[in-house]
């Protein structure tokens, strides 16, 4: 890319792991097949786990969704209505695609979420007079 380093960071992370963060935009979790699933919300606290960059979006991060009912709101718009047994059914030449279920839903968790550094609300900071 002409001598560009897209690896290396424009500038440092505005936040930190184990910060604990107000997501009011973007917020997204995996479903319990393996997608990804957008969440509805108002706001959501969310402790940052990892950090990484990324040259076309900024700064990343995965997370974990702290309040219990936040991560009850979560699941229920990240269970998928489908499990291994339709794709089964539905695909059967297609044996991988119940296997992937299978595995998403051993591995699902609702409260690990993923967000940017522009889904964060920003600290108010104080009026200077």
């Amino acid at each position: 890319m002409g001598g560009y380093n897209t690896d290396e960071p424009d500038y440092e992370s505005p936040h930190q792991v184990g910060d604990e963060v107000l997501v009011t935009g973007i917020l997204t979790v995996r479903n319990s097949v393996g997608g990804t699933e957008s969440i509805d919300h108002d706001g959501v606290v969310c402790k940052i786990e990892h950090s990484f960059w990324d040259y076309e979006a900024g700064w990343r991060y995965h997370g974990r969704i702290l309040s219990e009912s936040d991560i009850g709101r979560a699941r229920k718009q990240s269970l998928s209505s489908y499990d291994a047994d339709h794709y089964r059914r539905e695909y059967p030449d297609q044996p991988h695609l119940a296997e992937s279920a299978e595995k998403a839903a051993a591995e699902y968790d609702p409260s690990k979420a993923y967000f940017s550094e522009h889904d964060i609300s920003p600290v108010p900071q104080p009026q200077v007079r």
